[in-house]
């Protein structure tokens, strides 16, 4: 029976060991292919977006762009156009590295660019004021 019971709990630390969970919460029938280009942010958007899943990756091998490509592949196969980068920190002496973060498809096009006075809103403005009333009459000189 205990070994039975040992034999359970090694399974379970097994499963817990193996690859990184992905957690679907949107539907994205749009996949994109391996290496598309998307957007990694530091920061919660103010641009509307739809969640389409997170995902957690320990990096042994960190590759020339950083931990946070490891999730380029998986975001792309999901549609994304960005990914939310929630933790990318070393985590142990060997230099292994956690990255996680959300994948995100924007639902909305982007607000018009402040920098173009153009497309700028039109900021609110209040009637001119009244006119000025004439000046008097000089009085006559005498």
């Amino acid at each position: 029976m205990k070994t039975l019971a040992l034999l359970a709990l090694l399974s379970l630390g097994a499963l817990a060991c193996s690859g990184a969970p992905v957690v679907p919460a949107g539907a994205s029938d749009a996949s994109k292919p391996p290496g598309c280009p998307l957007e990694f942010l530091y920061s919660t958007p103010e641009r509307p977006f739809e969640a389409l899943g997170h995902r957690q990756n320990q990096v042994r091998l960190v590759p020339r762009g950083g931990a946070v490509e490891t999730l380029r592949s998986w975001a792309c196969a999901l549609g994304a156009d960005a990914v939310i980068v929630e933790r990318n920190q070393v985590i142990n002496w060997a230099d292994h590295v956690m990255v996680e973060g959300t994948a995100i498809a924007w639902t909305r096009a982007p607000p018009p660019s402040v920098t173009d006075p153009a497309q700028a809103p039109a900021l609110p403005t209040e009637p001119p004021p009244p006119p000025l009333p004439p000046p008097p009459a000089p009085s006559p000189a005498g």
